[in-house]
């Protein structure tokens, strides 16, 4: 009787110290995963397009000037001395607010 109490009480502590690693140690884990993705959030839009840009090759292979394509048509930014902005159709500069010309304005 005393061997079976034993064994009994061996099992039911042997229950007892894996249920306490589960809900002491693991738990909390999966209690944080969950949190970190409670939190995160995205205010206002996300927009994700397809437009890959490019560094053009004349920035390393000939020391020229740095240059972006943006795959799209003719569309490209690059600065030979002068900042350009070069598109094959419409030019759009967008902002919530206001957009500020710093110098004189030629069109």
């Amino acid at each position: 009787m005393l061997k079976m109490f034993k064994k009994l009480f061996l099992i039911s502590l042997v229950i007892f110290v894996l249920s306490f690693t589960f809900f002491a140690l693991i738990n909390p884990l999966i209690t944080n995963a969950y949190t970190i993705t409670e939190e995160l959030s995205i205010i206002g839009d996300l927009n994700i397009s397809g437009t890959e840009v490019t560094l053009g090759s004349e920035t390393f292979n000939q020391g020229k000037y740095m240059s972006f394509n943006l795959n799209q048509g003719g569309s490209k930014i690059y600065d030979d001395v002068h900042l350009h902005i070069s598109t094959d159709d419409y030019l759009f500069l967008e902002s919530r607010e206001r957009v500020f010309v710093t110098t004189d304005l030629e069109v």
